[in-house]
């Protein structure tokens, strides 16, 4: 049977405990998922059915049963037309210059300072590369879901993720110049997403200088003092002698930085005389208490909300019904215009440096259970499109950290199980991934055992289809136990059905047991022989019997994943090489009465003969200066073998 590419490392799960209590239920918290929200996608060779009710299914597609995408004659996707940037003609030319060369192309500099407002400039002005150009929002991407933006701008297509290697098959020759705002990427993540489209010229916006190896980093400054004072006229109207040195002044206390020249316009009045009186510029960093003292009742509960999300963009119609603002682009239209908003492509944000000044005079945040109930109901409609919930990645993310710092897990769980169905649906494997480990979590603090079989199971199935295939199978059999637990046989033969076409692991009890092998037999008695990996990677068995597995994350870190008391999983992160590994895992574990705590350890893994060594032991003890509360009943020593 052909199988598909076999990348494995760690599985986004999360950690927690939770506690013995009936199946499917956790205390005082309920969470009712309805509707059908379900639909078949491609990935890679997988057709994946998604159920958001017993989980999703999964075939496995030969050559001849794959999507054949049909490549765009051409690409053009742009944002609106804007003000053409002031000052800014030499980086231009020098932008202009490094496209050309091919990239790939860096501007960075601080928040506030225009590389946006450069960027959507350049992507609307410069020449387009061959095949087209588009520009894609980047802030809190990754490179596989901007790399699946970039595979649907140029191919006609619904419902399909190639895989890696496919997706480099198909936009190898497809010549688009891509700008990427916002984007956080690391060196690494650069080169993962210029990997997957080697022919495209890349131009990115950033706060921070990466590295580019063979690019072009432009470092955007603030505008010289001849461009911000035609700025503070463009908004202000030109000014009378008297007023051209307040606006000099001004203009040298912001170093130029256009952000705050907008916003010290923005505060800026009239005398009875006619002239403008500019704010002292011994005053900027009092500019946003003045500018957050000018908004109304409603304006200023608008942007409460968009700070309570912190950096997350938000449509406006979410904004509307959130706020009970009747128009709620013109109010947020105010708050960009005053510096302390900005508009994007799906809706709006708080300006960076606004957030912590607005939180800190309504100390309060937006009322986590209605806005997690909205999002969660509107993430579940099935007439919401996947794409839409997916552009809301980050706030859905954003809403369900706050409903956690309420002391509300059960939103958490609820707006994960309303968001995961359909971010599998839009095929953006990241933010479906970021989602499952924040719904597991929360589902394994709460000891709702029918939420983890349902996030472990979806968790199996995203890492199957981005061909992590051992992880996959360990996740697919642990959710086959949790949903014979649960007596749900829809959801056991959907895991096992997915399951078959990862390697079978040992099955693993929910309390961290002991372990049999996949095919009967049990593991304690069963030959280790000879694994075929390396380094601390694959299923080990220790000395008292007790199973865990090991899978590669990056270079270097592995994520342990063990038996979590009161059922679930625990997942501890380790460093190292060369046969010996560290980590400080936090874990719950029994104590000897039996109850539930957490204990904070220091623990090693030395292999006897080096990475290629099966054998070795593991070391536990507690953490220096930790206060623990259970008594660690496996600290010390144990012997290790690797069971595959």
């Amino acid at each position: 049977m052909e199988q598909p590419e076999d990348h494995d490392d760690a599985a986004a799960a999360g950690s927690g405990q939770g506690d013995d209590r009936e199946p499917g239920r956790a205390a005082g918290y309920r969470v009712d998922i309805g509707g059908a929200a379900s639909g078949p996608v491609i990935a890679g060779h997988h057709n994946v059915v998604v159920d958001a009710q017993h989980g999703s299914a999964v075939t496995l597609l030969m050559a001849g049963q794959r999507p054949r995408p049909e490549r765009r004659d051409r690409v053009h996707l742009l944002p609106g037309r804007q003000h053409t940037p002031l000052g800014r003609n030499a980086e231009l030319a020098a932008l202009a210059d490094a496209v050309g060369s091919g990239g790939p192309v860096l501007l960075w500099g601080p928040p506030g300072v225009g590389k946006s407002t450069l960027l959507r400039h350049a992507a609307r002005t410069l020449s387009p590369g061959p095949d087209g150009v588009l520009l894609l929002s980047a802030a809190h991407r990754e490179p596989r879901d901007l790399a699946q933006d970039l595979f649907e701008a140029c191919y006609d297509t619904g419902g399909y993720a190639p895989s890696g290697t496919e997706l480099r098959r198909l936009m190898a020759g497809v010549e688009v110049t891509v700008y990427l705002d916002d984007a956080d990427l690391t060196a690494e993540q650069l080169q993962e997403l210029t990997d997957a489209a080697p022919d495209a010229t890349f131009v990115l916006s950033s706060r921070e200088r990466v590295l580019l190896g063979a690019g072009t980093a432009l470092e955007i400054k603030g505008l010289d003092r001849a461009s911000g004072l035609e700025l503070l006229a463009r908004e202000l109207g030109r000014p009378r002698p008297g007023e051209a040195q307040a606006a000099a002044e001004l203009w040298q206390a912001a170093e130029g930085v256009p952000l705050l020249l907008l916003r010290a316009a923005a505060l800026a009045r009239r005398d009875a005389s006619g002239s403008v009186q500019l704010p002292r510029p011994g005053a900027s960093a009092e500019l946003l208490p003045l500018l957050l003292d000018q908004l109304d009742r409603d304006t200023a509960n608008v942007l409460r909300l968009l700070a309570t999300l912190a950096d997350a963009e938000l449509a406006a119609a979410h904004i509307s019904a959130l706020t009970e603002v009747p128009e709620p682009s013109a109010v947020c239209g105010r708050l960009v215009n005053l510096g302390l908003a900005t508009a994007t492509d799906v809706g709006y944000r708080c300006a960076a440096d606004a957030a912590p000044a607005v939180l800190e005079r309504h100390p309060e945040p937006f009322d986590a259970e209605h806005l997690c109930l909205h999002l969660a109901r509107w993430a579940a409609q099935p007439s919401t499109p996947p794409a839409d919930v997916a552009d809301h990645a980050r706030a859905l993310e954003a809403a369900a950290e706050l409903a956690e710092h309420a002391g509300r897990p059960d939103l958490t769980i609820g707006l994960a199980r309303a968001a995961v169905p359909a971010l599998a649906r839009a095929l953006r494997t990241d933010a479906w991934g970021r989602m499952l480990e924040i719904g597991l979590e929360a589902a394994q603090r709460t000891g709702d055992i029918r939420a983890v079989a349902y996030f472990t199971h979806e968790s199996g199935v995203r890492s199957l289809v981005t061909g992590r295939r051992v992880v996959a199978g360990i996740l697919l059999s642990e959710a086959v136990v949790l949903w014979r637990q649960l007596g749900d046989h829809v959801g056991a033969d959907a895991a096992a059905g997915a399951g078959q076409y990862a390697p079978a692991p040992p099955s693993v009890a929910p309390d961290g047991g002991a372990a049999t092998m996949p095919h009967g037999g049990s593991a304690q008695n069963g030959d280790a022989g000879s694994s075929g990996v390396t380094g601390s990677t694959g299923t080990w068995r220790d000395s008292q019997g007790d199973v865990f597995s090991i899978a590669e994350k990056a270079p270097g870190v592995y994520a342990m994943r063990i038996g979590a008391c009161g059922g679930g999983f625990t997942v501890a992160e380790f460093k190292g090489g060369n046969g010996t590994y560290r980590g400080n895992p936090s874990v719950s574990a029994h104590d000897t009465d039996g109850s539930c705590g957490r204990l904070d350890l220091s623990a090693t893994i030395t292999l006897a003969g080096g990475d290629d060594s099966d054998t070795g032991q593991y070391t536990k003890q507690l953490r220096p200066g930790s206060s623990q509360r259970v008594q660690c009943t496996t600290c010390g020593t144990r012997t290790i073998t690797r069971l595959r």
